[in-house]
């Protein structure tokens, strides 16, 4: 647990922060808060490409962390649950690679309850109660394939620039947990994480900073991450 005062202060720092940055990016941002534009501020500029992992992708372009890049020309891979939305990215987005899965900290095929507001689907049975305790009620509940980060075989290193985007309603922390930080460890990581809190840290907080990140924004529910040796590379313009 932080000193209250101490992390009230750290709160509007950050927030602060976020603030300079959106004011910064100087483009119009396609995710919901401005994700995409704190993100690009942590990695190489004058065109050069970056790489990404986006898991719980959402639709192909609005709402997207990963679009802005996309559409600079970058490339990815893109991780969703829901078939309807992944019909669309491999429509709309035919140079990123497209698989079909929920992301978790082990490889097991779980329900994935697909709701009307498709931001809101969840494979988390607790974000589900909660939902279900407000009368939001999801439309039906699929089997789907489960993956970890892990599995896909990805390889990156602070120094590069590549970014990992994480918003899957709930397994946020699990998708986490479920990656091989020795192998793929990118410059930035952007994270959906309701526990938030900056008067104590989140299980997503604590596990990100042991592993040499830093909180450097908050945009709505997520949190953007830098490692260490990435905000090294970023002043020198790597």
């Amino acid at each position: 647990m932080k000193n209250t005062h101490s992390s009230l202060q750290f709160g509007r720092r950050i927030q602060q922060r976020t603030l300079r940055l959106l004011q910064d990016g100087g483009q119009p941002s396609w995710s919901q808060g401005g994700e995409d534009i704190i993100i690009g501020c942590y990695l190489p500029r004058g065109g050069r490409a970056c790489e990404y992992l986006d898991i719980g992708a959402g639709e192909p372009k609005q709402g997207s962390n990963s679009y802005r890049f996309y559409k600079a020309g970058s490339h990815g891979i893109l991780i969703e649950a829901n078939p309807f939305l992944v019909h669309k990215l491999r429509k709309s987005r035919p140079k990123d690679k497209v698989i079909q899965a929920a992301c978790g900290e082990a490889p097991r095929t779980m329900p994935f309850h697909i709701f009307d507001t498709w931001q809101l689907s969840t494979a988390d049975p607790r974000r589900l109660k909660t939902l279900v305790d407000e009368g939001i009620r999801p439309e039906k509940t699929i089997a789907v394939e489960g993956i970890t980060i892990a599995l896909l075989n990805v390889t990156a290193d602070p120094s590069s620039a590549t970014f990992l985007s994480v918003d899957v309603e709930g397994n946020d922390l699990d998708v986490l947990r479920g990656n091989n930080w020795d192998t793929y460890c990118p410059r930035v990581v952007c994270v959906e994480d309701f526990e938030f809190d900056a008067t104590s840290d989140s299980e997503i907080h604590t596990l990100l900073t042991e592993r040499g990140y830093k909180l450097e924004g908050r945009a709505l529910y997520s949190s953007i991450y830098v490692h260490e040796e990435g905000l090294v590379a970023r002043s020198l313009g790597i």
